[in-house]
């Protein structure tokens, strides 16, 4: 058995030099799947799997913000 590693959308946001509403999009338009939420009093994180992140990248699905 494996541990799986999770991304929050800031890593995600970091690691694919994109904006929040990049993910939106992508979630949106089924290339990206839902997060998994993460809730508790005081803070609220949206997590991606990192070997859903990988296989995206693999694939190339998500291109790069427009600088």
């Amino acid at each position: 058995m494996t541990d799986e590693v999770f991304l929050t959308d800031a890593e995600l946001m970091a690691r694919w030099k994109c904006s929040k509403m990049k993910l939106f999009r992508l979630r949106r338009a089924g290339r990206l799947p839902a997060p998994i939420k993460l809730n508790s009093s005081d803070t609220s994180r949206n997590l991606t799997p990192l070997s859903v992140v990988r296989a995206l990248e693999a694939a190339s699905v998500p291109e790069p913000a427009a600088a």
